[in-house]
């Protein structure tokens, strides 16, 4: 007499049902408000390489909320005694924190800054 057959449910088979289910409405949940790491991830990725309208200068000022974009022109004269390494134009960039950027929409301050060679 074989009791035991593929169909058969064995264990706790009920309560990994019910896991599998709930598994799926929070991943279905977070889908609907965007809270997945790839929807985050791509949001901000957006955001990031948008096209930015830079502010305009009627004075020849840089002012407060004025949208900016810092670029050091290089040093194309290499000097024999100098103790600097040559380097081309450079222009400022971010360096935010791995896990804030899987976490928030924008870049939150203060983050760090460094500076990368302009293509």
């Amino acid at each position: 007499m074989n009791t035991y057959n593929p169909a058969v449910r064995i264990g706790n088979w009920n309560e990994d049902v019910s896991l599998s289910e709930d598994l799926l409405k929070d991943f279905l949940a977070k889908k609907e408000r965007g809270e997945l790491l790839i929807q985050k991830t791509s949001y901000l990725k957006k955001n990031l390489l948008q096209k930015v309208n830079l502010s305009v200068s009627n004075d020849g000022f840089v002012h407060f909320g004025d949208t900016i974009m810092l670029v050091n022109p290089g040093n194309e004269k290499v000097h024999l005694d100098s103790t600097d390494p040559p380097h081309g134009p450079l222009s400022l960039a971010i360096n935010p924190e791995e896990s804030k950027v899987h976490t928030c929409s924008s870049i939150e301050a203060p983050c760090g800054i460094s500076a990368i060679q302009n293509l």
